[in-house]
């Protein structure tokens, strides 16, 4: 019941959040919206931002796929993208402890029962990779951008962003090094209450791939592709729309930096936090929140037209993907 209570109030955050966000916006900008309605919209650069959010999201089950099959597991390409579209898809609608992350990890773990831990840390290393690959082109693109000329909130959050891709990327260098991960401080971690699993997944997962580092190089170097792609996809869907668009140089800055709100723990891929973001980072950068926000909802639906390529892997292999689903919410219940 308390699990219940707590992803209700979580939805009705997000909720709250984006209601708030379309209202201030409609009352402050409804030029925006207007021109939305009432002029032409270029829908060949929807067209190929969906193409390209496609094949980002695509280039992802590809890393995943690498780092399975990097440790020896029996897994298939078409496994990794029947697997990724419905985890795809449950990351979007999950209002739950069951996220996309949650159904991989349980779904090849039941594939491999003898080799269930290296099964489950593949899909660790394949979130961190990505956190990491995110924070790391937002610090390429803060460094290449006139961060001076913007305003006091806006480097600050650039500051923040620099510091924390430094300490993730110090942290990164002594785990593949081989410090902490054995010792007194590393059992302590393991220990802790909610978060010791994690770090013991953690753990495992730096022992298992400290010798497939080339691997991870290639994995990390995907990750930047996609994130790039996605930029490039953002100012499609920007220049499509009626109003002035921020460039294309602009977008490399923005987009990362505000994809970071991703990680915020809300429901249905963080909605509320990466809209508002976005938003605030549009203003911020010299173009119209409005716009900023109407950008990103269209974003969002292109999310989940391509999402919708899930529930047909749902649909084909549903009795089975019930049953893992039903083991992940019991998980996600102890958890809880």
């Amino acid at each position: 019941m308390k699990r219940q209570l707590f992803n209700l109030l979580k939805v009705a955050a997000s909720l709250g959040i984006l209601t708030y966000l379309i209202v201030s916006s409609y009352h402050k900008h409804p030029e925006i919206f207007d021109q939305l309605q009432s002029e032409p919209k270029n829908w060949s650069l929807l067209i190929a931002a969906w193409v390209l959010l496609s094949v980002a999201l695509m280039i992802t089950f590809f890393r995943w796929y690498l780092l399975v099959r990097v440790l020896s597991l029996p897994f298939s390409l078409r496994d990794a993208f029947r697997l990724g579209f419905v985890g795809y898809f449950f990351n979007l609608i999950s209002v739950g402890s069951v996220g996309g992350d949650l159904f991989k990890a349980f779904f090849l773990a039941r594939e491999q029962p003898r080799r269930r831990t290296e099964a489950v840390t593949t899909v660790v290393v394949d979130r961190l990779v990505g956190l990491y690959g995110l924070l790391l082109i937002a610090s390429m693109a803060i460094t290449f951008s006139k961060v001076s000329q913007l305003g006091d909130h806006v480097r600050s959050l650039c500051q923040g962003t620099l510091i924390l891709t430094a300490i993730a990327s110090v942290a990164l260098l002594m785990l593949l090094m081989g410090f902490g991960i054995n010792g007194k401080l590393a059992n302590r971690l393991c220990r802790v209450r909610r978060m010791g699993p994690f770090f013991k997944r953690l753990f495992l997962a730096v022992q298992t791939y400290r010798k497939h580092i080339p691997v991870l190089g290639q994995a990390l170097l995907l990750t930047l592709c996609t994130h790039a792609i996605g930029a490039v996809a953002f100012f499609l869907i920007a220049s499509s729309l009626p109003g002035e668009t921020p460039s294309l140089a602009t977008h490399f800055f923005i987009i990362p930096l505000g994809m970071v709100a991703g990680v915020i723990p809300l429901p249905m891929g963080a909605l509320g936090a990466i809209e508002g973001a976005l938003q605030f980072l549009y203003g911020q950068t010299g173009g119209n929140v409005a716009k900023g926000l109407v950008v990103t909802l269209v974003y969002r639906l292109i999310t989940i037209l391509i999402a919708m390529v899930g529930v047909g892997f749902y649909v084909r292999t549903r009795r089975d993907l019930n049953r893992v689903l039903k083991e992940a919410r019991q998980v996600g219940s102890a958890d809880d």
